[in-house]
């Protein structure tokens, strides 16, 4: 018998935000979607630059972490990664 079940894993979500006064509020809807699978996150602008770079701890399936950082990827100016903790 096979499962569709997909086991939750732990990942570190790396993004960045370039002008992160006009990109942020997208980058921030996209976060609360996915609110319920962030474990902590944190948050980092340098005072002297537009840009922004934010941490997350994410405990989901690996199709919820794809989805997630290709949702973040489809706003202008923001990258993310994510790498799975074993």
């Amino acid at each position: 018998m096979t499962s569709n079940f997909e086991p939750r894993a732990a990942y570190v979500v790396g993004v960045r935000v370039r002008d992160r006064a006009r990109h942020g509020p997208e980058v921030q809807d996209v976060l609360t979607r996915y609110g319920d699978v962030i474990v902590s996150r944190a948050g980092y602008h340098n005072p002297q630059s537009t840009d922004g770079i934010i941490t997350m701890v994410v405990e989901a399936e690996a199709g919820t972490i794809a989805s997630l950082a290709q949702d973040l990827r489809r706003i202008e100016g923001v990258s993310a990664e994510a790498s799975a903790l074993s």
